[in-house]
């Protein structure tokens, strides 16, 4: 991706958004800008990753985004707008599989 030094945001995130819209399958990114929008607004590149490594091994038809693909644009985008995320404790996490109300 090329960008013009002290373009304003609006013209930078354009040429963001023009280099995200060739559907990359490498992104190199030394400011962090363009894997921040990825991983951000377009969910759909990381979903296409996970059909390049596990593609073979899904059949015909329609397939959900993976949970952890989800949770990794969830963080980044938190990260991005500095939002701190705590990882759950082992309690936590055994909560929140408990089907029983009030667990």
């Amino acid at each position: 991706m090329f960008a013009v030094h002290g373009a304003d945001r609006e013209t930078f995130y354009r040429q963001v958004d023009a280099a995200l819209a060739t559907r990359p399958t490498v992104v190199v990114d030394d400011g962090a800008d363009l894997t921040a929008r990825l991983h951000s607004d377009r969910r759909d590149l990381l979903a296409v990753e996970h059909l390049a490594t596990a593609g073979a091994a899904l059949g015909p038809g329609v397939h959900p985004v993976p949970a952890g693909i989800e949770e990794r644009v969830a963080r980044h985008k938190l990260a991005a707008l500095g939002v701190r995320c705590d990882d759950l404790t082992a309690e936590q996490e055994r909560y929140l599989r408990d089907w029983r109300i009030g667990s």
